[in-house]
Formats: C-alpha cells, sequence, structure tokens
C-alpha cells in the first residue's frame, strides 16, 4: 500500500512538471471521498486500510476548488476484477454531466490498478460538487486527480443529466431506484422524462443503453406536442444487461422550459440508465439515428418502365416495427401487427404515374396494408388481405395501386391492417403518361359493435315490459315424431297481496297421523357433561301412510312398510379426554 501511495506522488509529480505553471493538478484521494449515504470510500482495521466495493446506485460525492476556468481530464486509479464498471462525473447539486466512463479496464486481483481517464471536462473557476454516479458497479477506487490541460475564458453549457429512475411517467417497463435503471423493457412500453432546458436552441440527446445481443429499438418524441425527433432502428451490442453504450440524437431543437419527451419502445432486448443533453455540436457526427422524412436530397429520375425499390433499411420513420435478416439480403421488416406503419422518404426528379409494389411475405395469408401520403393524408390503396407465400421468408410482389406523384418530396406511408406477415421492400414502376390511376380511396374505420340494448335500464325494468306486470310468453311446442301434440293449458297463478303470504295447498288433503309421545333415553356428552334430550324422538314407522287416489299408481299396489329398528347410538368421545 505503502509503494502505491508513492507511486501515485511521484506520479503527480511528473505531471506537475511537465506542464505549464499557469495549469494546475488537483487530487482527490479515496479518503476524501464519501457515499451518499455518508459513509466512507476508504474503511481501516488495526492492521490495514482498505477501500470499499463500489456497488451500482452508489454515489460517491466529494469537492474540488479551481483557480481558473479551463479544460480538464480526470484520471482515475480502479482495481476491477469484476470486469464490469461504468460511471458518469456529475455535479451533485445541478446534475450537470462533465463526461463518463462506459467500460473500465479489467484487473487481474484487487490488488492491480489501472488508470482510466475522462477528457475535455469544463470547470469554472470556484468550488464545485463533484460526484461520481456509479451506472455499474464491481469495482474499487483508490485515488482522483484532475489535471488542467487548457485555461480558457469562457465555459460553455455543460451536458445535463437526467438519471433514468427519474421518470415523469411510464407504462409497462419496471424501475429499480438504487441500480439507476429502466430494465424489463418491451414493445410498446413507453416512458418519459421531463428536461429542463435554460436556452431555446439544438440540442443533441445522449441515450445511455445496454442491449447484450444488439437488439432493440426506439422512437424519441415531443410528450406534449407528439412531434417525433429520431427512431433508433437498432441499439449496437455491448454484450451485457449492465455493460452501457451512448446513443446520440443529434439536433433535436428543444424550447426554454420545460420539454417533455417520451421514449416509445419498438422492440424489446434493452436496458436504460441515464439521459443527458447537451447544446448541438455540428462537428460530431450523427450516431444510429434516421433521416427525417421530408429532407431526402437525392433525386430518383427515372424513365417510362424503369423501377426503383427503396429497402427496408431505408425507412424515414416507422412506428412498432422490428428487423430481422432478410432471405434475399440486408433486412426486412417483420412481426407486423395491427397499426404499424413505415414511412419512405421519395424525392422524384418527374411528376408522374407510378405503379406501387409490396414485397411481402405471409405464412397463413394473414395481413393487410393502406397505401397513403403521410404529408397529405391521401389514402391511394387499401389491401384488405394477402395470399399466403408459405414461409416467412418467401417473398411475393402485390402491385394492385397505381398513383400520380408530383415532383420533389413525396413520403410514402404503409400502414399494417393486421397482424401476421413480413415487409421487404416497396417498389415504384414508372407508367406512361395519361394511364389510369387508382381512385383515392377513404381509410378503413373500424367501427364498434352496436349493442342490443338501446336504451339504458331502469332499476327493477326489464326492456319492453311494462313495469306493472309481466307479459306471459308464448313459447312454441315443437313436434317430435310418433308423439301427439298437445294443446297448452293455461295455468292461473294466484297474485299475492302485499304484505300477506299466501298458503300452499299440499297434495295431501289429510293430516298424517299424529306421532304419539315416547320417552328416549337421556344421552349425556362426556364433552359438556350436561344432558340433551330430544324433544322430537324418532320412532319405527309402525302402518303405511294413506295416500290420495289421484297421487297412488294406477298398475301397482302399495308395497306395506315393516318397521325398522335403528340401533342406539354409543355415547359422543371427545378426543380432548383420550
Amino acid at each position: 500500500m505503502g509503494f502505491l501511495r508513492l507511486c501515485s506522488l511521484a506520479l503527480l509529480v511528473l505531471l506537475k512538471s511537465s506542464v505549464l505553471k499557469a495549469l494546475e493538478v488537483i487530487e482527490v484521494p479515496a479518503a476524501s471521498m464519501t457515499k451518499s449515504d455518508g459513509t466512507s470510500v476508504v474503511f481501516t482495521t488495526e492492521r490495514f486500510e482498505s477501500y470499499a466495493f463500489i456497488r451500482t446506485g452508489d454515489e460517491i460525492r466529494f469537492s474540488i476548488t479551481t483557480n481558473s476556468s479551463g479544460i480538464f481530464t480526470l484520471h482515475a486509479s480502479i482495481s476491477n476484477p469484476s470486469d464490469l464498471g461504468a460511471f458518469a462525473i456529475t455535479n451533485s447539486e445541478t446534475s450537470q454531466i462533465y463526461g463518463a466512463s462506459v467500460s473500465l479496464p479489467v484487473s487481474q486481483s484487487w490488488d492491480e490498478w489501472h488508470t482510466i481517464t475522462v477528457d475535455n471536462i469544463r470547470l469554472r473557476e470556484g468550488t464545485h460538487p463533484l460526484e461520481l454516479t456509479v451506472i455499474e458497479g464491481g469495482w474499487k477506487i483508490q485515488y482522483l486527480y484532475l489535471v488542467q490541460m487548457e485555461e480558457v475564458d469562457v465555459i460553455g453549457p455543460h451536458h445535463y443529466m437526467i438519471p433514468g429512475v427519474d421518470l415523469m411517467d411510464f407504462y409497462g417497463i419496471e424501475y429499480y431506484p438504487y441500480e439507476k435503471i429502466v430494465a424489463k423493457i418491451e414493445r410498446g412500453d413507453w416512458f418519459a422524462y421531463n428536461l429542463p432546458v435554460k436556452t431555446a436552441g439544438n440540442y443533441t440527446l445522449h441515450f445511455w443503453v445496454a442491449s447484450p445481443e444488439g437488439g432493440g429499438s426506439f422512437r424519441v418524441l415531443n410528450g406534449a406536442t407528439k412531434k417525433p425527433y429520431a427512431s433508433i432502428r437498432k441499439l449496437p451490442m455491448t454484450g451485457d444487461w449492465l455493460d452501457w453504450a451512448i446513443v446520440d440524437v443529434p439536433d433535436v431543437q428543444l424550447i426554454a422550459g420545460n420539454v417533455p419527451i417520451n421514449i416509445s419502445v419498438t422492440s424489446d432486448g434493452w436496458n436504460f440508465c441515464m439521459l443527458s443533453y447537451e447544446l448541438y455540436d455540428p462537428a460530431h457526427d450523427p450516431m444510429n439515428t434516421e433521416t427525417t422524412c421530408g429532407t431526402n436530397l437525392t433525386t430518383t429520375n427515372m424513365a417510362v418502365g424503369a423501377s426503383t425499390t427503396f429497402a427496408a433499411e431505408t425507412i424515414c420513420d416507422n412506428e412498432g416495427i422490428s428487423f430481422e435478416t432478410s432471405s434475399e439480403g440486408g433486412l426486412n421488416i417483420g412481426w407486423l401487427d395491427e397499426g404499424n406503419w413505415v414511412a419512405y422518404d421519395v424525392n422524384l426528379a418527374t411528376a408522374g404515374i407510378y405503379d406501387v409494389g409490396v414485397r411481402y411475405s405471409s405464412v397463413d395469408g394473414d395481413g393487410g396494408f393502406m397505401l397513403s401520403n403521410l404529408l397529405t393524408g391521401t389514402v391511394y390503396h387499401v389491401q384488405q388481405e394477402l395470399e399466403s407465400t408459405g414461409d416467412w421468408q418467401a417473398w411475393s410482389t402485390l402491385q394492385n395501386a397505381t398513383v400520380s406523384l408530383p415532383s420533389g418530396i413525396s413520403v410514402i406511408q404503409l400502414k399494417s391492417l393486421g397482424g401476421g406477415w413480413n415487409l421487404q421492400s416497396i417498389q415504384l414502376t414508372r407508367r406512361e403518361a395519361g394511364a389510369p390511376v387508382s381512385p383515392p380511396v377513404a381509410p378503413p374505420v373500424l367501427r364498434p359493435a352496436e349493442s342490443p340494448v338501446q336504451a339504458p335500464l331502469i332499476l327493477g325494468q326489464v326492456p319492453g315490459v311494462a313495469p306493472v306486470g309481466i307479459t306471459p310468453v308464448q313459447s312454441p311446442l315443437l313436434a317430435v315424431p310418433g308423439m301427439p301434440v298437445l294443446a297448452p293449458v293455461p295455468v292461473q297463478i294466484p297474485v299475492r297481496p302485499v304484505g300477506q303470504v299466501m298458503p300452499i295447498q299440499s297434495p295431501v288433503p289429510a293430516p298424517l297421523p299424529a306421532r304419539p309421545s315416547s320417552t328416549l333415553p337421556v344421552v349425556v356428552t362426556q364433552t359438556e357433561g350436561a344432558p340433551v334430550r330430544s324433544p322430537t324422538p324418532l320412532l319405527p314407522v309402525q302402518a303405511p301412510i294413506p295416500l290420495p287416489a289421484q297421487l297412488m299408481p294406477t298398475t301397482l299396489s302399495p308395497l306395506p312398510l315393516q318397521p325398522v329398528l335403528v340401533p342406539a347410538r354409543a355415547p359422543f368421545m371427545s378426543p380432548t379426554l383420550l
């Protein structure tokens, strides 16, 4: 441990001697750091000093003071045998994010230390409450220091950080406050954040995602206006659910104030831990984003009879779609459901008549689609049914729509009307001038099923029946072969006056013979000790009970009833007394 301290001191001396006097080096030993719960990063025993294990969700806080405004590089000495680890360096009071390290080097043991760097940290002159926000734990920190690389008079705006668990609203997902991650993200889920924007302008949004197999996709929308900012088609593969990559969405115009950002999940297989944003810098190339619909500058010039194919990868916007590898090369759009849609940015050099072909697959002939213009709302064609292709990667081209398209940009939208099919591409073929076009059609409307009850019910009332009585219902009699048809006999049901009980006439006109009184032995229970008497003891029946003539069988004579002797029951024995 002492040797490591000497090495670190020697390194600081070398750094100080190699930079200009105007620059500074600020050292922060682990003993000066605390976690958000107030515990120290360093703990000591009687024999040695050690460094605490850093866990996911920890907030390691420390304070530094800079003598001048400038650009700094952070150096941190860490030990990481677990091959895990990621953190962001932020302002613990303002949530500004200065930089991050999403992949820490692997150590062979807890005694092996590596130095990692985070560049371009911009700090003003003064005191700064800083924090290492641990995105993925499993490592230890020995010390860190900041080296001023450049002195500047004006510090531009920083990144602003919003942890993934600081949700404004959500549907379907699960989040873990201590680990600060959003997980179990599935298609159809969504979650939203509130971005406090101080100055209106164009910003770059940074999404921190983990995707073990490189799957997952989502759309970024304005939660209030529903304006789409970008569609992320496919997330980069990170190899683990807690290994992180940053996906950028550049040049997003935001107004000053609180801006709601909605993340709409179009395919699952990923986790999310942080959203950060900064003023847009045109020098940075966009990553993993699509061209916004209506901005295609590539002009397509087709002669009569020529065709142009727009592959799945060329869509400019979508809702709810997923990609997969196609048997014809590239990608196709799979697992289409009702309501999913894609849009293609088409820039034609010449106005004209065009056939639109849709290349699809459908195992059982399921699915359907609607072709329309996303900008004008014109519906070109509605295809309610598809023919079976026999396999998910067996393709067929359906060419049922002929449309008139202007020169310049048209955004063709294909909306799925049912699930169970895949989309490979669409194709435009130019027709001769004057060719008939498909008449515009109205979009299909799903009508709600009509209720058989046309009027609201009144408590205690049956529809169509007067509340003062019940109308008899005549039930038709069905004739059975070989059986005579009997005429219905009206039955008179007496009406009971309110508050009175109507006597029920017994079919037996004469009362039953009175049972003679008899005294049975008293049975004493051993649980209570009190005698129990039967007020109406049961006796053997000595004579048959006469029945009315109309109830007697016509062909059988009554059998005499014989006395039945029932053995006396032994006294009840309580199990608690055994």
